[in-house]
């Protein structure tokens, strides 16, 4: 009975291979910037989502949702009843955003406000600039698009 293993230049090969693999991935992990402009947009879009949700349980009143950059972070604020809750947002992205016509940077501390109404409608963007919601905002985040539509439901992608 004849037994039959691997030889020393196969098993080289193989750790070889591997190795060279496994560096690649690592590398590849090990880099967070890859991720941070998607994990600033996720987020983002969850606070939009938030917004609306907060608009909703808090009936009697508008909710307001604001958005700045400071430096490397980025501020969002809700205010509603009278109670303030201000969050930061780690991201170095641009962000900007199309209503109508209008198209602007949020970046370098332009405000972005918007109103939600308590049934979760947003109905109106009061800064950069005064405009009426009446079609849906599309938000640009890095390479990530967020779509906010008059309903006051945010999602991930182009505004259809």
């Amino acid at each position: 009975m004849k037994h039959r293993g691997f030889s020393l230049v196969e098993l080289v090969t193989v750790l070889a291979l591997v190795s060279i693999l496994g560096a690649v991935a690592f590398a590849r992990f090990a880099n967070v910037s890859t991720y941070q402009s998607a994990i600033f947009q996720q987020e983002l879009l969850s606070y939009f989502r938030l917004a609306q949700r907060v608009a909703v349980a808090h009936q009697g009143g508008d909710t307001v949702f604001s958005l700045q950059q400071t430096g490397a972070t980025w501020q969002v604020t809700l205010q509603f009843d009278g109670q303030t809750r201000t969050d930061t947002l780690d991201g170095e992205e641009a962000v900007t955003f199309r209503l109508g016509g209008f198209t602007g940077s949020l970046s370098g501390g332009t405000l972005y406000r918007a109103v939600y109404n308590d049934e979760g409608d947003l109905t109106q963007v009061t800064s950069p600039a005064n405009i009426p919601v009446t079609q849906s905002i599309q938000l640009t985040a890095g390479v990530h698009n967020i779509c906010v539509a008059p309903t006051g439901f945010a999602y991930d992608g182009n505004c259809l």
